[in-house]
């Protein structure tokens, strides 16, 4: 599930909840919850940065796994 809201012509932001399998073994689920802000600056050209949090739900302390993203793209 990810909504995204247009702000403007050049803001828009999007939240992201979902699950992800792991590769090894066990075949379990780790949800997660991702914010996105995209800016576009000039046409056909976006900025963006992502913030992904997921619980790290193989160790007991309660400890979470915390990503950081940056993106450019060019559409054509």
């Amino acid at each position: 599930m990810a909504p995204i809201w247009v702000l403007n012509e050049q803001w828009s932001l999007g939240v992201s909840l979902g699950a992800a399998t792991n590769t090894d073994d066990t075949g379990k689920y780790t949800p997660f919850g991702q914010f996105g802000i995209s800016y576009t600056p000039i046409k056909n050209v976006q900025v963006g940065l992502g913030l992904m949090v997921s619980p790290n739900w193989r160790k007991t302390d309660g400890s979470r796994s915390t990503t950081m993203t940056a993106g450019l793209s060019y559409d054509f």
